[in-house]
């Protein structure tokens, strides 16, 4: 008597191990009947983000007597990866052309929102220049973080910063824009062993950051809270006085034509040094795009991505960034204002993107 038709979903923290679990329990020949990845939120590193439902094979007839076990040498076991080589419908023994490493990076990458389309390109890369007999996937990370580096510009902006010298931030509301300056701040004053002085531009319906002017009493910076038309006064009397400037540029939402072109005024009598755009990583791609169009108003030198830790890794931000065509200077990777940021060097990107 035949056995019956078994199926099952299966959840895990990441694709290998939820084929494992199939493996283990519905055998090699189970039918990926449907894949679900759950999106990573910064509560969730334990959970279970992927859920995998198969079934087991269907039995088939035999037909004539048994034939002798196959004892001979066999290929090098390859796993299929829904949405990149295994389709729904495949089974877990199918071969495809992918060998386990290749596979192994590739669902890091799809579990950490990669588009597929981008890992079809860096695997087809990788293979060419790298072959198939990779059995050690850190290889294959390190290859793939060097092509990362390359489509993805990056800067050091602190190389170019003078002791008397001004940064401005802008960006959207909700970004991380003013922990942001706060953060830049903190970085000159520890890292180039600047005297750091932080204006915050008032707004009438933009108040400052509520605890900006509490953090630079306690690391006894100067503060400022000033109307914008005084912005290039003050500014010019800090580097005078032989500070580092990091400015608080307020939110201009998009559409605001005279915000922008009064903005757009005071920033060009600043001759500041740079103008980083906060945009968070957890940003829709379309959107950021929009973001980044309408701030190309203020003529910025680098992005500024924040909330790296809320993202899990770039994901399908590296297209966007890769188009963008303008450095990433920092990266933000958490709310502490002293500790979550960071240049953003090469490696740093292939880090988060790579998990690891």
């Amino acid at each position: 008597m035949n056995a019956p038709i078994r199926i099952k979903s299966f959840r895990a923290r990441d694709l290998s191990e939820a084929l494992r679990q199939i493996r283990l329990e519905l055998g090699p020949d189970a039918i990926i009947l449907e894949t679900k990845l759950k999106p990573r939120s910064r509560f969730s590193w334990s959970r279970p983000r992927v859920e995998v439902t198969a079934s087991s094979a269907a039995p088939v007839e035999s037909e004539g007597p048994d034939t002798p076990e196959d004892t001979s040498p066999q290929p090098e076991e390859t796993i299929g990866l829904p949405g990149v080589g295994l389709m729904n419908g495949s089974t877990l023994n199918q071969a495809i052309s992918y060998p386990r490493t290749y596979i192994q990076v590739a669902a890091d990458l799809l579990l950490r929102d990669v588009p597929k389309e981008q890992i079809e390109a860096w695997r087809g890369e990788a293979m060419s220049q790298l072959g198939a007999e990779v059995s050690d996937a850190w290889v294959l990370r390190a290859h793939l973080a060097q092509i990362l580096r390359r489509e993805i510009l990056t800067d050091c902006p602190s190389r170019s910063w003078d002791a008397t010298g001004a940064v401005a931030v802008v960006g959207p509301a909700g970004h991380g824009k003013s922990s942001a300056v706060a953060k830049l701040a903190y970085f000159a004053a520890i890292h180039c062993g600047f005297h750091p002085r932080v204006i915050a531009c008032l707004h009438p319906s933009q108040p400052p950051h509520p605890r900006l002017a509490d953090y630079c009493d306690l690391m006894g910076w100067g503060y400022e809270q000033i109307d914008a038309p005084k912005l290039a006064a003050v500014v010019a009397a800090g580097i005078e006085r032989g500070n580092w400037i990091a400015i608080d540029i307020p939110s201009i939402p998009i559409g605001d034509i005279h915000g922008m072109e009064m903005w757009r005024s005071i920033v060009s009598e600043l001759a500041l040094a740079q103008t980083h755009v906060a945009l968070s990583a957890t940003t829709a791609t379309t959107h950021a795009s929009r973001l980044l169009d309408w701030y190309q108003g203020l003529s910025p030198t680098h992005l500024l991505l924040s909330r790296l830790d809320e993202a899990g890794g770039l994901g399908g931000f590296c297209s966007f960034l890769s188009d963008a065509r303008l450095p990433v200077g920092f990266a933000s990777f958490g709310p502490k204002i002293p500790d979550d940021i960071a240049e953003c060097e090469p490696a740093l990107l292939a880090q988060w993107n790579l998990g690891g």
